[in-house]
């Protein structure tokens, strides 16, 4: 699941966060979200993508994985990978 050698920063380490979004396009940040933004972020994606689906439901066949996926299950593994890595 982990990407090898990724590197996370903290909150205040603002210049190393810019080196590795310069370096790599992306940066995670330690604890950068609490479990209430987290929780909103998920309604809101849960809701674009039930939205898309409704316009296109033939996106689903795009990738077997996806159609399969169940969200919720997906939420709360990631949550439970965060939870348990500390990230």
């Amino acid at each position: 699941d982990r990407i090898v050698g990724l590197e996370i920063v903290e909150p205040g380490e603002v210049e190393r966060a810019v080196r590795l979004f310069r370096r790599d396009g992306f940066v995670v940040v330690r604890d950068a979200l609490t479990p209430e933004q987290v929780a909103t972020l998920k309604a809101g994606v849960d809701e674009v993508v039930r939205n898309i689906l409704a316009i296109n439901p033939d996106l689903v066949r795009m990738d077997r994985a996806v159609s399969q996926l169940d969200t919720d299950s997906f939420w709360d593994y990631r949550t439970d990978q965060v939870s348990a890595s500390g990230v």
